[in-house]
């Protein structure tokens, strides 16, 4: 960070992903008016130079790779374009950037229509 930056004493960091690549970026953001409060701080108090954001303020990244592995079975039976969109309404839903807007799976059915079975 640049030395003329002054972060927020309470300042709240977390990785977050850019794209489904995995390319990340650290999102920071200050405390909330409630979190300086409850704090006894004073507002304008800021971190010391070369100071570091305690890890309780702190959040990693989501785990992909474990996080797509449940959904292969769903994946398998949509479109590309369609597992891009689904993936990225995933993510910004589990990063709390909002509830997905329209899921492409509600366009048409995920599994194949079963095919009529022949007894014999």
């Amino acid at each position: 960070m640049q030395d003329s930056r002054r972060l927020p004493l309470l300042t709240h960091a977390r990785i977050r992903y850019r794209n489904l690549v995995g390319q990340r970026y650290l999102e920071v953001s200050p405390p909330s008016a409630d979190e300086v409060t409850q704090a006894h701080v004073d507002p304008n108090a800021v971190l010391a130079k070369n100071g570091l954001i305690p890890l309780q303020r702190t959040e990693n990244a989501l785990d992909l790779t474990t996080l797509f592995a449940g959904f292969q079975p769903l994946f398998q039976g949509l479109d590309p374009s369609d597992i891009n969109s689904l993936s990225q309404e995933i993510i910004q839903t589990l990063q709390g950037e909002g509830a997905p807007s329209t899921c492409c799976c509600s366009r048409r059915p995920i599994w194949p229509t079963p095919s009529p079975t022949r007894i014999r």
